[in-house]
């Protein structure tokens, strides 16, 4: 194995009595690398397409008549972290999208402004009820201090309510950037929800006692599987997060996407004023494709970015027999 021929270190570390001890560990920032040079002999290696669900290991014994020179194949083709670096199975693929992109994007620049006044109660999240929560005249209009209302963090617990639903989740990110907190994907419908009908509630201690916020949401973005990842424009990447609002039609990287709006009597400037305080990627990024205002070939959602990028992770070098044995023999004798 591969980390058999790592070298030793003594590796100090105190014990429950504060007495100073050593253990002998192997040096794991020790590493090896193939030589480009030795690479372009192409005679020694072959091209190789991994097949779905294949393992290292298992292409190693078929190759090597052994699992354990799996690492073989990682050194060869610069893998440091086969767990990101080898192609995942179909399987692997679905399950690892669908848990990264399992979220939603809401914009709420209420809890991050100057504004003293908010709309509060004085309960505890779990206590509110659906009717109190739905009903605007149970909170009531207070001064916080804004210190107190930020106090909220990765795995907060909140209530999300959309068009007189109440839906409970917790924030995955913050970011005081663009005003923005990610929540765990739910089922509510962010195309039909208008700026009246959405909010959040949250709980803060408040000088000891527990008071929960209401503020409005100003967008949502869904951050879902068939979400915009990148769009493409003069043939480089544009990020979907980009304010259009600040660019003029000729400096826009969208004004390609836009071509068939005539068709909808919309001009730019009326389409650019509806879109007030949005990115580009909001129009389209609740659906992922939008046939109306966006040819699909100018744009990639997550799903596809996460399958273009494990498809050229099956093209890997594989050495020759007699070179692996070469390559053992070498090592051994480096470390």
């Amino acid at each position: 194995m591969y980390l058999s021929n790592l070298p030793e270190v003594r590796y100090p570390y105190y014990d429950n009595e504060e007495k100073l001890k050593f253990k002998i560990s192997k040096n794991i920032t020790s590493r090896v690398k193939i030589s480009n040079f030795v690479k372009k002999y192409r005679s020694n290696f072959s091209d190789y397409v991994i097949k779905d669900g294949e393992r290292p290991d298992i292409l190693s014994n078929r190759l090597y008549d052994t699992p354990n020179l799996n690492w073989i194949i990682f050194l060869v083709n610069d893998i440091i972290n086969p767990y990101f670096s080898w192609p995942l199975s179909s399987k692997e693929l679905e399950s690892y999208i669908d848990e990264k992109y399992n979220y939603s994007s809401f914009f709420v620049p209420q809890i991050w402004d100057n504004r003293t006044s908010y709309l509060v109660c004085e309960k505890k999240l779990s206590e509110l009820s659906k009717e109190e929560i739905l009903n605007s005249t149970f909170f009531e209009s207070r001064n916080i201090l804004k210190t107190s209302t930020t106090s909220i963090g990765v795995d907060t617990p909140i209530k999300v309510v959309i068009r007189n639903s109440v839906f409970e989740t917790k924030i995955n990110e913050i970011s005081s950037l663009f005003f923005e907190i990610k929540l765990d994907r739910k089922n509510w419908n962010i195309n039909t929800a208008s700026d009246t009908d959405r909010f959040i509630v949250y709980e803060i201690d408040y000088y000891g006692n527990p008071l929960c916020i209401r503020v409005p949401v100003s967008r949502i973005v869904d951050r879902g599987r068939n979400a915009v990842n990148y769009f493409i424009a003069n043939g480089e990447k544009q990020d979907p997060s980009q304010e259009f609002l600040t660019l003029s039609y000729e400096e826009s990287p969208y004004k390609f996407f836009l071509a068939p709006i005539s068709e909808n009597k919309l001009d730019y400037s009326s389409f650019m004023n509806k879109q007030s305080q949005n990115t580009f990627a909001d129009l389209y990024a609740t659906k992922g494709r939008d046939g109306k205002y966006l040819d699909s070939s100018f744009y990639v959602t997550n799903e596809q970015y996460e399958l273009d990028k494990n498809e050229s992770n099956r093209n890997i070098l594989l050495p020759r027999p007699d070179v692996v044995r070469e390559t053992i023999q070498q090592i051994n004798s480096i470390f």
